[in-house]
């Protein structure tokens, strides 16, 4: 299952990432975007609650260690994604209406409004690279990239970021 520690780590890291990418980019985005890069992945932890609550906490891990898309996965299981839960409990808070949209569609861009697009593809962006399961592992990066480059983001502020942070992370 997932355990506290990866989670702070990712979360850590998807702040970081967001920071430093976005300040190179625009920080009026940088500024909106640290807050949901943080919290985007807090509906985990109920998630993991439900998987167990149902007994289903070793078809997913079986399921996930075969290689297959954790948000789909989530989909299948439990009928919703991470994302999702995550934004039912901000609405639930009455938290501002752009957090709640932005993290909403992460786990599906198809769907996301036009406005919150860029700002979705940029958190699913960062959620791929910080994934809670292996956040910054060269997969992860790699696939994060594609990802960008899918998007048509400015890859090489990301990479920079990228680079500068796994410096620090092998001075820790």
């Amino acid at each position: 299952g997932i355990n506290s520690d990866d989670f702070m780590r990712a979360s850590n890291l998807a702040t970081t990432l967001t920071s430093t990418w976005l300040s190179k980019v625009s920080f009026d985005l940088k500024e909106e975007l640290i807050l949901p890069a943080l919290l985007q992945e807090a509906g985990k932890f109920i998630l993991a609650d439900v998987i167990e609550n149902e007994g289903k906490t070793e078809e997913f891990n079986i399921a996930i260690k075969s290689g297959k898309d954790i948000a789909s996965l989530e989909k299948e299981i439990i009928g919703m994604t991470t994302s999702e839960i995550t934004a039912k409990i901000f609405k639930h808070w009455k938290l501002s209406e752009n957090l709640i949209n932005v993290i909403e569609y992460v786990d599906d861009i198809e769907k996301c409004p036009a406005e919150y697009l860029e700002r979705s593809q940029i958190l699913e962006v960062i959620k791929i690279i910080c994934n809670v399961t292996d956040a910054f592992s060269d997969e992860n990066i790699e696939k994060g990239i594609e990802k960008a480059k899918e998007y048509n983001f400015d890859v090489k502020s990301l990479e920079k970021a990228i680079e500068k942070i796994q410096d620090r992370l092998l001075d820790e």
